[in-house]
């Protein structure tokens, strides 16, 4: 073989992978585009939840809180309160399973939150994820029907 037929072979050669990178680079980026486009949605979708959502990574680390969990948290003294029940809730759930629990916080104004959380154990996930729930106004409608049927009692 010559020298001019090994520069031929060799500049084929080079031509060939390069095709070959660019073609996985661009496939590269419309993956990448792909994941982008479906964590907006998610993120998106979480967010317009009336219901506060946080997850946690396989360390207990909170990786995620929507804007509804700070909404929830966000008078002075419940803040804490309500931080440090959400770690402990899904810190629990990591070795205990799924978990609830309900505070009660004083106010001003009193309200009620209720935590739940469930270990996310999936192929390619693991972690937990916590729903923070205002049920303030459902437990005050409850308290007015059960005063109205014992009113309505006597």
């Amino acid at each position: 073989m010559t020298v001019v037929s090994v520069a031929g072979v060799l500049l084929r050669s080079n031509r060939v992978i390069r095709e070959a990178a660019e073609r996985a680079a661009a496939e590269a980026a419309r993956r990448v585009d792909a994941l982008e486009a479906e964590r907006r949605l998610l993120r998106g979708a979480l967010e317009a939840l009336p219901l506060g959502v946080a997850v946690c990574d396989e360390d207990g680390t909170v990786i995620y809180r929507n804007r509804r969990v700070a909404e929830l948290a966000e008078a002075r003294h419940s803040e804490a309160l309500t931080s440090r029940a959400l770690e402990q809730v899904l810190g629990a759930t990591r070795s205990k399973g799924p978990q609830a629990q309900t505070l009660d916080l004083r106010g001003p104004p009193p309200r009620t939150i209720v935590i739940s959380s469930r270990a996310l154990d999936g192929e390619r996930v693991s972690g937990s994820v916590a729903v923070v729930e205002d049920i303030t106004e459902r437990r005050q409608l409850e308290a007015m029907r059960r005063d109205f049927v014992a009113n309505v009692s006597h």
